[in-house]
């Protein structure tokens, strides 16, 4: 679900209490399952933790090529700067 109308809370009992035990059951066990297992939640939204960590591994490598290349660009900045006051 993306949003909130996309959850449909239903339950036959004659409670008209909203949520409903029956309802409010079914959060607590919801709850507890996420907190045992965080990715469950992202499989609900049809994402598998291997997809998640392969993907979350592919951001931080170009993060880090394009660290490596911000890096070397300062250094390079630094040696001719430091090689500009000396002449």
């Amino acid at each position: 679900p993306e949003s909130e109308q996309d959850v449909d809370m239903s339950c036959t009992c004659p409670d008209w209490a909203n949520p409903c035990k029956h309802i409010a059951a079914v959060f607590y066990v919801l709850g507890v399952e996420f907190n045992r297992d965080p990715f469950l939640l992202l499989l609900l939204r049809g994402m598998s933790k291997e997809r998640v960590l392969a993907a979350l591994r592919e951001k931080r490598a170009q993060i880090s090529i394009v660290s490596k290349a911000d890096s070397a660009s300062s250094a390079d900045q630094v040696q001719k700067s430091g090689t500009e006051s000396r002449g």
